[in-house]
Order: structure tokens, then C-alpha cells, then sequence
């Protein structure tokens, strides 16, 4: 067809240079597709570099938009499980509203020991919902001071510890201030020395003192807490902690004015800190260096002050040390018969472990109570029981003194063998 065919031989030579070139051929027409493949033939690097672009490009997408449809069900999840947790804790609190439950006199307190008892049992919830609920209940339990539960409930959280909802450093923390709480310093220690190396953090450098002093290291613990204190920016609460803490360190060595200097510090800091610290250990802290300086009056109103605040912020052991150093005040004042009437209810309160320590610390209480009254066979039977505890505990010295006691009451006894045998 004469129309189809190159009008000059310019034409043609135009042509066969263009297909030389790998470029479109005008006797070919000027398609897309045409066009796109001389224009790989002739770039064949450009063209693999813009078609792998392309590819990543492509990919990039689908795993944006599968990482996206990942977090939202995620998101999902958590939002469910997190209805599901406050479904369930708001039908404890509805088991006490008047209008709805059998019981309007329930308590806080009693409702959230129902709502253990209920999750330990309950088997209908999810893994996930159960396991946020322990955790939930045991961080109640340390901030209420009741370590049984805690103790108890820990073990449950260990058996069903799952890495993708709970911090596995977080149960050892658990157990640590378990440990703080039941009297048992040198466990606690050891497992904070561990954790604070891994994740130091001001307020596990707070427990970590605590653990020192208790445990005997009184140098480390005044060092570290010293340390604490000259940081300025560090909070109010943590503050207020920390010179409770020196507080106690300054009475258990003899500083006492400036225990009671350093607690006045701590209830001021506390006002700043409020409402999420307790005042009731610096009026306890405060009752016990009063009661050394025999300023009794002063100390037994401290304590009813350190009583009131356990309305706002309930605490086990803080009730207990309530009880124990009003005892301790009474006896110190002579009142023998009223010492001996706290101490033995703080007794019914503490024992069957729910904590040995402060149970140690008031059966060997009331075995000088025995002693002043002229009962060696009570006082014997009492120390022999804070020694057990205290071995128990790992409180060697503690241990050591009431067996020295034993020892003292068989000699008086002219029980002079058994006495040289302890």
C-alpha cells in the first residue's frame, strides 16, 4: 500500500537510526505500550531500578495497611479487655449499693476482698481479664499493707505470668515489697539489689534504703537516701519518703531530736504531696522517738493522729505499728496492765503469718510485760516464740537477744543447766 510506505529514503533512514537507538519507530505508530517497551530496552538499569521502586513501593503498602489493621485489632482488644476489667470491678462496688445488693454496710475494704475471692474462682474470664484483675488486686494489697494476700495472689499471677501483659521484673518487685512489708529485710535486699541494677529509679532506691536498714546496712541506706535528698527535682512523694526513712534510720541510732526535726520535715513535704502520701508513718515516727525521749503524752497523741489518717488511707501495717508503739508508750509510762491489753489484741491480729514480723516483735514485747510481772514461765514461753519467729525471718541478732532472755529467766528459775545449754 504505496500510503504506508516512507516518503524518502530521509524518512526511511530516519526510521532504521531511531530502531538502532531502541527508541519508537514511526512506521510502527506511537502506542503507550510501544513506547514503554523501547523506552526498558533502551534503560534497562532505570527501568529494573523504577520496577523494583514500584514493588517496594507496593509492599510498603500492604504492610502499612496490614501493621495498621494489626494495631487497630490491638486497640481493640485492649479496649475490650479494659471494659471487661471495669465491668467486673464495677459489679463488686454494685454488690454494696443499697438499691441493688443485700448488704448496704459493706465496706471498701470487704468488697475488694470479695472481688479476690471472685477472680481466684472465677474461671469464666478471659486469660488476659483475669490476669490484669490479679494484677490489679495484688498492687491493692501491697498499698493496703496486707501481705497474705498479696503473697497469695502472687503465686496465682506467677503460675499464669504471661511476657505480653506482665513486666517480668514486675512480680519479683512484688515479691520484694512483700518481703519489706512481712519484716523479712535481707530476701528484700537481694531482690532489689537485682532489679535496681537492671532498672535503677528513684522510687526503687527508696525501697532499696529501707531494705538496707532494716537488714543492718544503716551506712548504705543513710548514703543512699542522703544521695536522694540533694536531688532537687525529686518529687514530693518521693521526698517525703525518703526523709521518713532517714527519720527512722536517725532513731534506731540514737539521734533522736533530729528524728523528730527530720519528721516534721516529712509532714510538711507530705502537704505537697497530697493526696497521694500517707502522713501516718511520720506521726508513728514521730511517737516512737518521743517515747525514747520519755515525752509519752506527746507520743500517744501522735499515735491517735496516726489512727485518723488510716480512714483516708487504710494500711495493715501501719495499723499494726499504731498498735504496737501505743503499747510500747504505755509500758514505758508504767501503765502495764493497758500495754499489755494493746499488745495482746495487736497479738490476735498479727499471728497465723500474716505478719511475722510485727508478730516477733510483740510476743517478745509481752514477755517483758511477763517478766515485770513476776511470770518467768510466761516470759520463757513468750521469747522462746519471738526466737523461732525470728530465726524464721532471718533476724539473727533479734533471735540471739530473746534466746539471752530465756537463758536469764531459767538462771533466775535456778534452772541453771537448761539456762547454760541456751
Amino acid at each position: 500500500n504505496p500510503e504506508l510506505r516512507y516518503g524518502s529514503i530521509a524518512d526511511f533512514s530516519l526510521d532504521l537510526l531511531r530502531w538502532q537507538n531502541r527508541m519508537p519507530v514511526y512506521a510502527l505508530g506511537n502506542g503507550l505500550w510501544y513506547g514503554l517497551r523501547c523506552a526498558v530496552r533502551r534503560h534497562p538499569w532505570i527501568s529494573s531500578a523504577t520496577a523494583a521502586m514500584a514493588l517496594i513501593a507496593m509492599l510498603s503498602a500492604l504492610w502499612f495497611n496490614r501493621s495498621l489493621q494489626a494495631e487497630r485489632d490491638l486497640a481493640r482488644a485492649q479496649a475490650e479487655r479494659a471494659n471487661a476489667t471495669k465491668n467486673y470491678l464495677l459489679s463488686l462496688f454494685q454488690d454494696g449499693d443499697p438499691t441493688r445488693g443485700t448488704d448496704p454496710n459493706l465496706t471498701a475494704r470487704e468488697l475488694i476482698q470479695a472481688g479476690v475471692a471472685r477472680v481466684e474462682i472465677d474461671q469464666s474470664l478471659p486469660k488476659p481479664v483475669r490476669l490484669e484483675l490479679l494484677a490489679l488486686m495484688v498492687e491493692i494489697q501491697l498499698r493496703l499493707g496486707d501481705s497474705s494476700t498479696a503473697k497469695r495472689l502472687l503465686a496465682n499471677v506467677d503460675m499464669r505470668i504471661d511476657s505480653n501483659l506482665l513486666d517480668p521484673h514486675t512480680a519479683q518487685l512484688w515479691s520484694a515489697r512483700v518481703a519489706i512489708i512481712e519484716g523479712k529485710p535481707a530476701r528484700a535486699h537481694a531482690q532489689l539489689q537485682a532489679i535496681y541494677q537492671r532498672t535503677p529509679s528513684d522510687g526503687l532506691a527508696l525501697m532499696l534504703a529501707r531494705a538496707e536498714l532494716d537488714a543492718g546496712f544503716s551506712k548504705q541506706a543513710e548514703q543512699r537516701l542522703n544521695t536522694l535528698l540533694a536531688n532537687k527535682t525529686l518529687g514530693a512523694a518521693h521526698r517525703s519518703s525518703a526523709l521518713l526513712t532517714l527519720g527512722v534510720l536517725q532513731i534506731r541510732t540514737g539521734r533522736l531530736l533530729q528524728a523528730i526535726a527530720t519528721n516534721q520535715q516529712a509532714l510538711s513535704t507530705i502537704v505537697q504531696a497530697r493526696p497521694s502520701v500517707s502522713p501516718a508513718p511520720a506521726y508513728i515516727n514521730l511517737a516512737l522517738a518521743q517515747t525514747d525521749l520519755a515525752r509519752f503524752d506527746d507520743a500517744l497523741a501522735n499515735l491517735a493522729r496516726a489512727e485518723e489518717t488510716l480512714i483516708t488511707f487504710p494500711h495493715q501495717r501501719n495499723q499494726f505499728l499504731i498498735l504496737q508503739n501505743r503499747g510500747m508508750a504505755l509500758f514505758r509510762r508504767g501503765d502495764n496492765d493497758a500495754a499489755n491489753q494493746v499488745w495482746q489484741d495487736l497479738l490476735v491480729r498479727a499471728e497465723r503469718g500474716v505478719n511475722p514480723g510485727i508478730e516477733a516483735s510483740t510476743v517478745h514485747n509481752l514477755a517483758a510485760i511477763a517478766d515485770v510481772n513476776d511470770d518467768p514461765v510466761q516470759a520463757i514461753a513468750y521469747s522462746h516464740r519471738a526466737a523461732l519467729l525470728r530465726t524464721q525471718l532471718g533476724d539473727l541478732s533479734g533471735a540471739l537477744s530473746s534466746r539471752i532472755n530465756i537463758a536469764a529467766k531459767l538462771s533466775a528459775l535456778g534452772l541453771h543447766q537448761q539456762a547454760i545449754a541456751v
